[in-house]
């Protein structure tokens, strides 16, 4: 029956409750409109006409119609056509309860278009609201009638009323969709004490609200209730940051908390941008000079395109001469640079560095741009890395003096490196200055070689997982593409200043903390002062130049040590010296032989009247063996060969009577060993024997003179 104008009797009966017949009745009594059509069976049907039935009947269809409706008939909301605006505005920033009463309303009104086509638009209203009002609202219309009234953000819980749903058809009539929107509500107005709050609580001391609070009750005026905790704090937490900031922050400060724009390094290849910057280190180290603790400066140059650390130094402050060789270190490697972004610091904007005419950038045919005095937000790639460059490397050591490190544990370490300081003039504890170095370097490759998420996405080979590329991968991937750096001259390269020290030139050579260099031309500077410079990458060699800044040389480390002596010469001196340890061993083993052969051993004991004086102790010399020494012995051989024949037990045979015991034990480990080593047998009690005696000096000893024995009579 839905948006029928022809309605038959059994339809208007269903639609009224009652029978059909009394429906034909009715219309015959009151001559109702009708057309007469075939049935699908071929029997006539009168139909009657819904706009032309009486007002009573027609609002019984319509509620009829607005309760019956299928639960699966989507409601339409017809598309109207928007006003053409300038500006987005109420649409755009409606809430979301305010776009859901929108929708809400219009859905509704479509369902009152749809039965004023049959009854009429006051009819059709009539209709829905009576039955929003009793219930018999389809369970569809009924979930938008709360949303619809919009009484709170949360949904109204009251019905409709006709006037309201008029109110609304006028304002889709003239704004469409964007008229159905509800008002938000009004912005609550300002609190009394609001603005007396703001001027104590936005100070540049940030005093904190419990303080405020208290110096607001004395100033607010008789009559005006000062706030509570709660509700001063409710009131700051709804203002924005940037107003409830400004005053406790500077203008530099509160640009943290407003948008910004990011730099794209869409497009770029190597080196046509760089960044540099200069960082504290926050961990002392032995300082080069006197050994005491000091801080460093470090200086690094990032290239913007692949994110790769292509140039560092060091030095004991941000100078210009450090961060000359940073610059230089990353010319040297990369070739020259478009441009280079700095701040304005001296190091990086003074005149011998960022200076037009006679500035090394100037010189190197680089483009010197500077950010904006005290924006560092223009500098965030550069300032991110010095915090992802130095950190890990920071907080490696124990002299680490950041924020992040314990009160109790840096009190510690500082006194114990204070008293070594007295003490020894120097600390274990403090990196000398050749490990910060290489700290430094093994934090940069690190850098280098790890992911970077601002670099593009890869598979990585070994994992074949998806991962950022590394800043190494990048400038790889970048030479593979044709790009080539653009190399200095060497002649410029060498021309250009490194880190130069004052040092008194003696006698063709400069010292360094870390080596002296020498070179021929230097010697005519003798006594005089003179500038060395060098680079922390290479200390092979130093640029020297006069008080004048003239070139004089390029001195090389230890050019004038030549060997003390020739190494033909050093080899006859280590053969004589070993034939005099030979022969010092030589008599060391007479001496001992002849303690063991019977010779006389001179022992002089004090003088004491109960004791007579013992002068000598002659041992009767055994009996000599039968076998005659080889002829070709020495007397040395001789006597040890000698001695051998005195202490050695024969297998089977008894000791002699001049063998000591030590000398006894010693046989029988040999004479073990000896049928160990011929595959024989021998007891548990004969091994473990020979384990635990192996284990005493005496062994030990006994065997080394054997072997000592055994190597002279081999020769």
């Amino acid at each position: 029956m839905t948006g029928k104008l022809l309605l038959s009797a059994r339809e208007i009966a269903d639609a009224l409750g009652v029978h059909k017949r009394a429906v034909q009745l009715r219309a015959d009594r009151g001559s109702w409109a009708h057309v007469i059509e075939a049935h699908t069976n071929g029997r006539p049907i009168k139909l009657y006409d819904v706009t032309r039935l009486p007002a009573e009947v027609r609002e019984e269809l319509a509620r009829h119609q607005l309760t019956t409706q299928p639960e699966n008939q989507a409601v339409e909301v017809r598309s109207e056509k928007l006003p053409e605006v300038s500006a987005p505005a109420p649409a755009v920033a409606a809430a979301d309860w305010q776009r859901r009463a929108a929708d809400a309303r219009a859905a509704l009104l479509a369902e009152v278009d749809r039965l004023a086509e049959v009854h009429g638009s006051d009819r059709a209203i009539r209709a829905l609201v009576s039955a929003a009002a009793d219930g018999s609202l389809s369970e569809q219309l009924a979930r938008f009638v709360p949303l619809a009234n919009a009484r709170s953000a949360e949904g109204g819980g009251r019905t409709l009323s006709e006037r309201t749903v008029k109110r609304w058809r006028a304002a889709r009539a003239r704004e469409g969709w964007t008229g159905l929107l509800p008002l938000a509500p009004a912005a609550r107005p300002e609190p009394a004490w609001g603005s007396a709050l703001l001027s104590i609580y936005r100070r540049p001391t940030n005093p904190p609200l419990t303080e405020a609070l208290i110096e607001l009750a004395r100033r607010l005026p008789a009559g005006v209730e000062p706030p509570t905790y709660a509700q001063a704090r409710h009131y700051l937490d709804k203002l924005p940051p940037q107003v409830r900031e400004a005053g406790r922050r500077g203008p530099n400060a509160l640009l943290g908390l407003r948008g910004h724009k990011i730099r794209s390094s869409e497009g770029l290849m190597p080196m046509d941008v760089i960044t540099a910057d200069g960082h504290a280190f926050k961990s002392a180290v032995a300082h080069p000079q006197h050994g005491r603790p000091f801080r460093p400066e470090v200086v690094a140059v990032l290239d913007v395109a692949t994110r790769m650390v292509v140039g560092w130094s060091v030095g004991l402050a941000e100078g210009m001469l450090v961060v000359r060789d940073a610059y230089l270190h990353a010319f040297t490697r990369f070739g020259r640079a478009g441009v280079a972004y700095t701040d304005n610091g001296p190091g990086f904007a003074g005149r011998q560095v960022g200076g037009d005419e006679i500035g090394m950038l100037a010189r190197c045919g680089v483009m010197h741009e500077t950010s904006t005095p005290g924006r560092p937000q223009s500098r965030g790639k550069i300032e991110r890395l010095m915090a992802t460059l130095w950190g890990p490397a920071e907080r490696a050591l124990p002299t680490y003096q950041g924020a992040l490190m314990d009160p109790e544990a840096l009190k510690r370490v500082s006194k114990r490196i204070e008293r070594d300081v007295r003490s020894t003039g120097g600390s274990r504890v403090l990196l000398s200055w050749a490990e910060f170095l290489d700290l430094l370097r093994d934090r940069v490759d690190a850098y280098n070689n790890s992911p970077h998420r601002a670099l593009r996405r890869v598979r990585d080979d070994e994992t074949g997982r998806t991962r950022y590329q590394t800043p190494a991968e990048a400038m790889a991937q970048a030479r593979a593409d044709g790009w080539e750096p653009d190399v200095l001259p060497q002649a410029l390269l060498d021309d250009i200043d490194r880190i130069y020290e004052v040092r008194t030139c003696q006698r063709g050579w400069v010292t360094l903390p870390w080596g002296k260099y020498y070179d021929d031309q230097l010697v005519p500077y003798t006594d005089q002062r003179v500038r060395v410079g060098y680079s922390i990458h290479d200390a092979s060699r130093v640029w020297v130049r006069d008080a004048s800044g003239r070139a004089i040389c390029i001195a090389e480390r230890d050019a004038n040590v030549v060997p003390e002596v020739s190494a033909d010469a050093l080899e006859h001196i280590a053969r004589q010296r070993h034939r005099r340890r030979l022969k010092t061993a030589e008599r060391r083993i007479e001496e001992i032989d002849a303690e063991f052969a019977g010779q006389v051993v001179e022992h002089q004991l004090p003088a004491t009247p109960d004791i007579p004086r013992i002068t000598s102790i002659r041992v009767a010399p055994t009996q000599k063996p039968t076998e005659a020494p080889a002829p070709a012995l020495s007397a040395a051989a001789a006597e040890w060969q000698r001695s051998a024949q005195v202490v050695e037990i024969r297998p089977g045979a008894a000791a002699p009577a001049a063998a000591t015991e030590a000398e006894v034990r010693y046989a029988r480990a040999r004479e073990i060993e000896r049928r160990v080593d011929a595959g024989e047998s021998i007891t548990e009690s004969e091994s473990s024997w020979l384990a635990k005696y192996r284990t005493r000096p005496e062994y030990r000893v006994r065997r080394d003179l054997e072997e000592q024995r055994a190597a002279i009579l081999a020769r």
